[in-house]
């Protein structure tokens, strides 16, 4: 790689590497336009045939036997939750590092979130850690598939099934990641998946949670929406968790081009890693051993050896024009999941505050992220964020 213009960063005056503008992050056409227009002629705006034609759909391609669409991820995992008969008294393990709605959604059900440490090499659940974790209350585990990696699932699904916990996978950043033949959220109790604005398959804002048991899936569908006609007392109450028809007409459309979506991510992901894997200090998160398809909701790699990971990510930032961050910032850090002021729940959450090596060392010293938009760019674009990678990584660690 060139270094002629290494002489100053652009965050300091300096040529930024790139100019051009990146894609957006939807790829939308005529069939999304017409999909929204046809729903707009229909009598019915709200759980309809579209919504049930997605949850079909969505099953097969996650090769599971039901799918039930709600209104976000967190209503996805809240109603598995609540489905499995979770409560007070029960603990889940949950990464110290993670979206801070994964606890929340554990304390909304009067349960108790224990974090565990996550594994430097994918960011995922550690299986050493989850095992000292697991006490006699423990009743799920939540491992997170962040990122572009995956947790290493197979011992943890060994190891729930020789302790009779369930294992509940949050593949919001991993909807159509495959290894070993399988898709991720399909390899537990049940899947859960989020649909924002940011995330591979999005409709604005969604969620879906994806099972083979027949009996979780009418329980949490029971749960989904308050229907004053049922019949018996409900062990536990129901809520409004619906989707319009509007989102399910964008959902179906996504879908059928996800595929294609995905391969090209993974194609210039891959790309990317070959170029920049030897720049010393540089180190991206592992592909795991028989994946065949390896998602990339964001891009992150480490950094090692700076005095400073903010700088490298604002520098980054500046001479790319694509907005750099760390990993997730660790539990412990997180005040929205401190319930010290709420009344329902003041003795949950407690043990989040558990500062964790790992969950630190990712957010504080080492990691940096972009969002997949940059992947759907051509080429000479993954040159483009390498050489600048290679720019500023080699300054600020000679500390110029």
């Amino acid at each position: 790689m060139t270094t002629i213009y290494f002489r100053q960063l652009a965050i300091n005056g300096g040529l930024p590497v790139r100019t051009r503008a990146w894609p957006l992050p939807h790829l939308v056409d005529g069939d999304d336009e017409q999909r929204l227009l046809s729903v707009l002629r229909l009598d019915n705006w709200s759980n309809g045939e579209l919504t049930r034609e997605f949850e079909n759909r969505f099953a097969v391609f996650c090769g599971s036997k039901h799918a039930l669409l709600v209104n976000n991820g967190t209503a996805a995992l809240k109603l598995t939750l609540l489905a499995l008969g979770v409560g007070l008294g029960d603990e889940v393990i949950v990464p110290g590092m993670t979206w801070p709605s994964v606890p929340i959604a554990v304390i909304e059900c009067g349960a108790d979130p224990v974090p565990a440490e996550i594994d430097n090499d994918t960011y995922g659940l550690s299986l050493e850690s989850v095992r000292e974790a697991i006490t006699s209350r423990t009743k799920v585990i939540i491992p997170t598939h962040l990122f572009c990696s995956q947790t290493e699932l197979a011992p943890i699904v060994n190891l729930v099934r020789r302790e009779g916990i369930y294992l509940i996978e949050d593949a919001s950043h991993a909807v159509g990641a495959k290894r070993c033949a399988r898709r991720l959220g399909s390899l537990g109790k049940a899947g859960i998946f989020s649909f924002n604005q940011k995330k591979l398959l999005a409709c604005g804002e969604g969620g879906c949670l994806v099972t083979d048991d027949e009996n979780l899936y009418e329980r949490a569908k029971s749960l989904r929406e308050i229907d004053p006609e049922s019949r018996g007392i409900p062990s536990t109450l129901p809520a409004t968790n619906m989707v319009s028809e509007f989102q399910s007409a964008v959902l179906l459309s996504q879908l059928e081009k996800l595929p294609s979506k995905l391969s090209l991510i993974e194609q210039r992901a891959e790309l990317l890693r070959s170029l920049i894997n030897g720049i010393e200090g540089v180190e991206t998160l592992a592909r795991p051993i028989g994946t065949e398809l390896q998602t990339f909701y964001y891009y992150c790699f480490k950094v090692a050896g700076t005095r400073n990971i903010s700088a490298v990510r604002n520098a980054l930032a500046a001479e790319l024009a694509l907005p750099m961050s760390g990993a997730y910032r660790p539990l412990c850090d997180v005040s929205v999941v401190n319930t010290a002021l709420d009344l329902r729940y003041p003795s949950l959450g407690t043990r989040l505050s558990k500062r964790l090596t790992n969950c630190l060392a990712a957010h504080y010293s080492e990691a940096v992220r972009f969002h997949h938009r940059a992947l759907l760019s051509d080429e000479s674009a993954m040159s483009d964020i390498a050489e600048a990678i290679y720019k500023v990584v080699g300054i600020l660690r000679r500390g110029c």
